[in-house]
């Protein structure tokens, strides 16, 4: 699958979970849309690598009922009708799949995002905003690429 799917076409959810299965770059979905998602720099594949092993090592040094996955679990947004790959995502003690299938997950407890300039508006705007609605979601981790700068968002109630 290439660039080329974004048109004004609309598939169905069971349409690009087929076509991502043997695409040869990660795309997200949005409503219907399917978007190329672009490819990450050495700076950020290096905070990525380093946010996934200081969140396993946490994890295992607490002893604390977690799991830690990295950027090819996809999370599924069913509010929006929505489909992202976060950069690392946490979720407390059993994981929960869309349909059964092993590379959706619906119950993530922490997402982080490693985030650029250009697309930072949309990573603290609407895709948190969708991130919200999530029921188990609790905390948004956005680790800038270009300086060191971290944001943590907590849900501080239920209330979306």
């Amino acid at each position: 699958m290439t660039a080329t799917i974004e048109t004004k076409q609309l598939f169905t959810l069971e349409e690009y979970l087929r076509m991502e299965e043997h695409a040869a770059e990660k795309h997200t979905f949005e409503n219907g849309k399917i978007k190329l998602m672009p490819g990450g720099t050495a700076n950020h594949n290096e905070i990525s690598a380093n946010a996934i092993a200081t969140l396993s090592n946490a994890v295992r040094q607490l002893a604390l009922q977690f799991r830690v996955y990295s950027s090819d679990m996809k999370i599924w947004i069913p509010n929006s009708k929505k489909v992202f790959y976060p950069d690392s995502l946490v979720i407390a003690q059993k994981p929960e799949f869309y349909e059964d299938r092993k590379d959706i997950i619906t119950n993530p407890l922490l997402i982080v995002e490693v985030i650029s300039p250009s697309p930072e508006a949309n990573d603290r705007g609407s895709k948190f905003h969708d991130y919200r609605t999530i029921p188990t979601f609790r905390e948004y981790l956005l680790l800038r690429q270009d300086e060191a700068l971290a944001t943590l968002a907590t849900r501080q109630s239920d209330d979306l």
